[in-house]
């Protein structure tokens, strides 16, 4: 704090107890004032957090901006964060969660106050990722790894209009085909030696597997 020539003192106090003495003068004239200034924290309560912001899934996005009153510029802090998340200075957290149950604990300071709230994340598994394992274990690929023949079996799965695609190391793609039966056989003969991504894709899902050849 501070004060000016016209007497006005000014600014944004911290925590604490201060005895000021303040001086007029003017010529060889001035006397002074004494008095004790007390600065307490102001009451700071937090918004509820939501249920929404409680539960997520592995693999998504997730972002929530904590919310205070009390304080004009607050800075926020974070204990029990999983890894994946962070939380900025503003109150922000966000990142992509992983699977697991996280007690959080969120404060929030300024000038020698705080307070904080605390909640639990609960976050599952992506029930689409489960989906997908479920249907790329169906997958058999054989020989792998092949010196380019080779065979997809694709088992029971109902593969409607799918697509097959193979890319090399680099993201490139060098084959794709439209899958006709359940039972695929394909050459690779033309490709150099190492290790391709292959994706079968639809409407509704997209399985990916590792192909070597040598």
């Amino acid at each position: 704090m501070s004060i000016s020539a016209g007497g006005v003192i000014s600014g944004v106090p911290t925590v604490g107890v201060s005895n000021i003495t303040v001086t007029a003068t003017q010529g060889s004239c001035s006397n002074f004032i004494s008095y004790t200034l007390t600065v307490t924290c102001p009451t700071i309560s937090f918004t509820a957090i939501p249920i929404s912001a409680t539960t997520s899934v592995s693999g998504a996005n997730y972002s929530y901006t904590v919310v205070q009153s009390g304080l004009s510029v607050p800075i926020f802090s974070a204990t029990g964060l999983p890894s994946t998340l962070s939380i900025s200075a503003g109150g922000v957290i966000s990142g992509v969660p992983t699977v697991g149950v996280s007690n959080i604990t969120v404060t929030a300071t300024q000038g020698g106050c705080s307070n904080f709230i605390s909640y639990t994340l609960t976050v599952s598994q992506n029930p689409t990722t489960n989906l997908s394992n479920s249907l790329s274990n169906q997958i058999k690929i054989f020989p792998n790894p092949t010196n380019g023949d080779f065979s997809i079996d694709f088992g029971s799965l109902n593969l409607g209009k799918s697509q097959l695609y193979l890319y090399n190391s680099q993201g490139k793609e060098v084959f794709s085909s439209e899958i006709s039966s359940n039972l695929m056989k394909i050459k690779l003969e033309n490709v150099s030696n190492g290790i391709y991504l292959l994706e079968v894709r639809n409407a509704q899902w997209s399985i990916s597997k590792r192909i070597i050849k040598k």
